[in-house]
């Protein structure tokens, strides 16, 4: 009757798990919160994302700004290289009110410019 497309938000989970509870719960995407990527990592979720047809959200750690630009740069060069679909950044919990305004712009910008 409705379209909904559920969203699992999960911390600390293993990426090896997530066929199992898709199998189970069948989400339209996960969030993927807690965690650090390398970049066969993103590479297993961009496969997934393909072959089950559900995206997954990359958290990235707002809070650590050192953590924040490495996680960033990371994914964002897999999504430009791989050209990957299936794959969106949100934060990793609250923004911190503290959080300079140039680090949001700078994100923003590499984001939308790849640079």
């Amino acid at each position: 009757y409705y379209n909904s497309y559920p969203v699992l938000v999960l911390r600390d989970f293993e990426l090896e798990d997530i066929q199992n509870l898709y199998d189970l719960l069948r989400p339209s995407g996960v969030i993927l919160s807690g965690r650090r990527f390398s970049e066969d990592d993103l590479a297993y979720l961009q496969e997934l994302s393909d072959s089950l047809r559900i995206c997954f959200g990359l958290a990235l750690p707002v809070g650590d700004q050192d953590m924040l630009r490495e996680q960033l740069d990371l994914a964002n060069d897999f999504v430009i290289k791989s050209k990957a679909r299936g794959l969106f950044y949100t934060t990793d919990g609250g923004v911190p009110p503290d959080i300079p305004m140039e680090t949001i712009h700078s994100m923003m910008d590499k984001i939308s410019t790849g640079f």
